[in-house]
C-alpha cells in the first residue's frame, strides 16, 4: 500500500468522513429533542392534572361547607335530633331551564317518633361557585353522587343531570383506589379526551370532578413542538451545508495542488511547504521533529512539539468567501513567524491547524508562558474586509522524552492534548503531561479568580517602612499588594503578578494600586497631620500604557496628594527596553513633581549611560545582595559598588529584604542610605502605620 493515497480519493474521503460528522450530529441532536420534548409533553400532561386535581379538592370543600350549612338549617327546623345515618342527597323536579334542585334529606327522631326532614338548594348556587374557573372551552365542573348520579355540571348539560356514570373510570377505578387523584380518559358525554382530576366531598355522599380537554392543555406545548421543529430543520439544513462547505473547501486545497505540476524546484518546495503561508508543511515538521528527537536523545534533551487549531477559521470564509478566509490565514502566519523561539518556524500542518517545536526546553515554567504567549498572541481578533473575527486557538502539548519517543507518537499525543484543550470546558491550553497539566489548572484557577478580584474588592495594600540609617526615622513606606480570594485562600504576589502581567490586568490592578496609595498618604496627612512618602512599582505593561502620565496626574490630583510624596519604582528590564521612550516618559514624570527609583539594581543590565540619562534620585539594592552579606564578599563589593555609583550621580540608596543585624551593620558600614525588611518592621496595615509613625522615635534600627 503506497504511503500517499491519491489525491482524488484522499479528497472523497474527507468529503464522507465531514458528511458522515454532520449526520451523526444531526441524528444525536434528533434524540436529544425528541427526548426533551417527550419530557415537556409529560410534565405538561402532570402540572395540568394536579391543577384539576387541586381546583377539585377546593370546590369539594366548598360543597362540603354548603352541605353543612344545610344540615344545620335541618336540625335547627325540625326541633329534633338529626340522626346519625348518612344524609341522602336527591334531585328535585326539573326546572323551566332544565336545572334539577339538590335536595338534602335526614331521618329525625324526636317524642313523636322518627320521620324525614329535607332541604332544598337551587342548582344555581353551584353553578355560581364552578363557574369562576377558566377551564377552556370543553371544560367542565361536575358533582356528582357517589352512585354515579350526576347532580350539577358547569356549563350546564341538561341531558346529563339525573344521569348515572357508575360504569366510567372515576367510579369504577379511581374513586374505589383514593378519595382525591386525577387521571386521562375519554369523556362519556362527547367521546373527546379529557384530563380529570376528582376529589370526594368529606361526610356527604358526594364527589367533585374537573375536566378539561387535553388539546387545550397542549396547546402551548404544540406551539413549542412546531418552534423545535422548525428549529432542528434549520440547524440541520445548516451543518449539511457546513459539511458541504467543508468539502468544497477540501477539493479546493486538493485541486491547487493537482494543478502545481510546473519545472522540478517548484514541486520540491512544495513537498516541504504550505503554498498559501509560505510556511513548512507537516511532513517538513515531521522531519524536523525527528531531527530534534535525534539531537536530544545524543545529548539529554527535551523536545516539546505545540499544536495549534483555530476553532472558528471556516467562518471567515463561510461568511466572506475563500479569498478572505485565505488572508486570515496568511494573518495567523504572520504573527506565527514573530512569535517562534529560536530557529525554528512555525508549520502549517492542516487547513486550520498551525505546529510549532521547542528545541531543548528548559523547564515547564517556559513552556506554560511561551503556550500561553502563544494563546494570547492568536486570540487577539483577526481583521478581515473590515470585520473583527475571533478564531479561539486551542493548543495541545507534548514533550519528549516525557510522553513519548518518536515522531508519530509525540504528534499522536500533541493532537490528543489539542482535542482536549477543544473539550475542556474553556481550557484552551492542554498539555499530556499530568505533572504540566496540574500546573497549568492551577494557573488557570489563578487566572479565572483574577479576573473579578478587582471588581470584588478581593485586593488589599499593606505598607514596608523604609528607615533612614543614619537616625533610625522612617522615610517612606514602599505600597505592597495583597490578595485573598475566597476559592484559593490568600495568593502569593510571585503566583499571581506575572499571570496578570501576561494577560493585561496588571494594568487596571496597578492603577487601582496607584490611586489606592494616593488616597491613603493623602488621608494619614488630614487625619493623623504627617505627610509620608509612597512608594509605589510600575510594571512594564503599566509603564508603556498610552495615557500613563495622565493616569499618575490624575490619581494625585484625585486625592489631593503633593506629587513629592509620591515615588515610583521601575525595574532595570524597564530602563533598558526602549530607552528613548523611557527617557521621554520618565522626563514627563519628573515633571510632574514625582520622584524616581530604579528597583532591584544590579540584577539586570546595569549601564552607567542610562544612569546619567534618566531623571532617577534612588537606586534600589536587590534583597539578593542583601542577603549574603557578611557571607560572601563578592555581595558587599557590589553593594559597594552600587553606593558609589549612585552617590556620585546624587542618588539615595536604599537596600531591600534586611533581616539581621549583622546585614544592618554593614550597609552603614558601606555608605548605604536607607533599608527596608524585617529587621525594622513586616509590611503593615494602613490602620497600623500612624501608631507605627508615633512611636518610632522611641525605637531604633539597632534594637528593633
Amino acid at each position: 500500500m503506497p504511503d500517499k493515497l491519491p489525491v482524488p480519493f484522499q479528497d472523497h474521503r474527507r468529503v464522507a468522513r465531514a458528511l458522515a460528522g454532520a449526520g451523526v450530529l444531526i441524528v444525536a441532536i434528533t434524540l436529544a429533542l425528541a427526548g426533551l420534548l417527550y419530557s415537556s409533553y409529560h410534565s405538561t400532561i402532570e402540572r395540568e392534572q394536579t391543577s384539576l386535581r387541586n381546583l377539585a379538592a377546593a370546590y369539594a370543600a366548598e360543597t362540603y361547607y354548603a352541605m353543612l350549612a344545610r344540615d344545620t338549617a335541618l336540625a335547627n327546623g325540625a326541633n329534633g335530633a338529626v340522626s346519625e345515618a348518612a344524609a341522602r342527597v336527591s334531585l328535585g323536579e326539573p326546572a323551566s331551564d332544565g336545572a334539577r334542585p339538590i335536595i338534602l334529606a335526614r331521618t329525625v327522631r324526636n317524642d313523636g317518633g322518627a320521620r324525614t326532614v329535607a332541604i332544598e338548594t337551587g342548582a344555581d348556587y353551584f353553578h355560581r361557585i364552578f363557574a369562576s374557573s377558566d377551564l377552556g372551552s370543553g371544560g367542565s365542573v361536575t358533582l356528582l353522587r357517589r352512585d354515579g348520579v350526576m347532580l350539577v355540571r358547569s356549563p350546564m348539560l341538561p341531558r346529563a343531570i339525573g344521569r348515572s356514570f357508575a360504569n366510567t373510570p372515576l367510579f369504577q377505578v379511581h374513586l374505589p383506589r383514593a378519595p382525591a387523584g386525577a387521571f386521562e380518559t375519554t369523556s362519556p358525554t362527547d367521546g373527546k379526551r379529557r384530563l380529570y382530576g376528582y376529589s370526594a366531598v368529606a361526610d356527604y355522599p358526594l364527589v367533585i370532578i374537573t375536566g378539561r380537554d387535553k388539546a387545550d392543555t397542549l396547546a402551548v406545548w404544540r406551539g413549542w413542538l412546531w418552534v423545535a421543529v422548525l428549529a432542528w430543520m434549520l440547524l440541520s439544513s445548516t451543518l449539511a451545508l457546513l459539511a458541504w462547505r467543508i468539502g468544497r473547501e477540501a477539493e479546493r486545497q486538493a485541486a491547487l495542488i493537482a494543478r502545481l505540476t510546473a519545472s522540478e524546484n517548484r514541486l520540491t518546495w512544495l513537498a516541504d511547504f504550505d503554498p498559501l503561508t509560505g510556511l513548512p508543511n507537516q511532513n517538513r515538521l515531521r522531519r524536523a521533529l525527528g531531527e530534534a528527537i535525534g539531537t536530544a536523545a545524543a545529548q539529554g534533551g527535551q523536545v516539546v512539539l505545540i499544536l495549534v487549531a483555530l476553532e472558528r477559521l471556516h467562518e471567515v470564509a463561510n461568511l466572506l468567501g475563500h479569498e478572505a478566509g485565505d488572508e486570515a490565514v496568511r494573518e495567523v502566519a504572520e504573527r506565527l513567524r514573530g512569535l517562534a523561539p529560536g530557529s525554528t518556524s512555525p508549520a502549517r500542518v492542516k487547513a486550520d491547524e498551525f505546529g510549532l517545536l521547542l528545541p531543548a526546553a528548559s523547564a515547564d515554567g517556559a513552556v506554560d508562558a511561551f503556550a500561553f504567549e502563544l494563546h494570547a498572541l492568536l486570540s487577539r481578533p483577526v481583521r478581515v474586509a473590515g470585520r473583527e473575527f475571533h478564531l479561539e486557538p486551542a493548543v495541545g502539548i507534548a514533550a519528549y522524552p516525557e510522553d513519548a519517543g518518536s515522531v508519530t507518537e509525540l504528534m499522536r499525543l500533541a493532537d490528543i492534548a489539542k482535542h482536549r484543550a477543544r473539550g475542556d470546558g474553556g481550557e484552551p491550553v492542554h498539555f499530556h503531561s499530568e505533572a504540566a497539566q496540574v500546573q497549568l489548572d492551577e494557573r488557570l484557577s489563578i487566572e479565572e479568580q483574577l479576573r473579578r478580584a478587582l471588581d470584588r474588592g478581593e485586593f488589599r495594600l499593606a505598607y514596608q517602612p523604609k528607615v533612614d540609617i543614619a537616625t533610625g526615622c522612617i522615610t517612606g513606606f514602599e505600597v505592597l499588594l495583597r490578595w485573598h480570594n475566597p476559592v484559593l485562600g490568600q495568593v502569593s504576589p510571585a503566583h499571581f503578578v506575572p499571570i496578570a502581567e501576561q494577560t493585561g490586568l496588571i494594568v487596571p490592578i496597578g492603577n487601582w494600586v496607584l490611586r489606592s496609595a494616593c488616597a491613603q498618604a493623602s488621608a494619614w496627612r488630614r487625619e493623623h497631620g504627617f505627610q509620608p512618602k509612597v512608594a509605589v512599582n510600575l510594571s512594564i505593561r503599566q509603564f508603556y500604557q498610552k495615557d500613563l502620565l495622565r493616569t499618575i496626574e490624575e490619581a494625585l490630583t484625585g486625592a489631593g496628594l503633593a506629587p513629592d510624596a509620591l515615588e515610583l519604582e521601575i525595574t532595570e528590564s524597564i530602563a533598558m527596553s526602549r530607552i528613548d521612550v523611557v527617557e521621554r516618559l520618565l522626563a514627563g514624570i519628573r515633571a510632574l513633581g514625582v520622584e524616581l527609583a530604579i528597583d532591584d539594581f544590579g540584577t539586570g543590565y546595569s549601564s552607567l549611560a542610562y544612569l546619567k540619562r534618566f531623571p532617577v534620585q534612588c537606586l534600589k539594592v536587590d534583597r539578593a545582595f542583601v542577603h549574603d552579606l557578611g557571607r560572601d564578599e563578592d555581595s558587599a563589593a557590589i553593594v559597594r559598588a552600587i553606593v558609589a555609583l549612585g552617590h556620585g550621580l546624587n542618588m539615595r540608596i536604599v537596600a531591600e529584604g534586611v533581616e539581621t543585624e549583622l546585614q544592618l551593620a554593614m550597609l552603614r558600614e558601606l555608605g548605604c542610605d536607607e533599608f527596608q525588611g524585617y529587621l525594622f518592621a513586616r509590611p503593615l496595615d494602613a490602620a497600623a502605620v500612624p501608631a507605627l509613625l508615633l512611636t518610632e522615635n522611641s525605637q531604633t534600627p539597632g534594637s528593633a
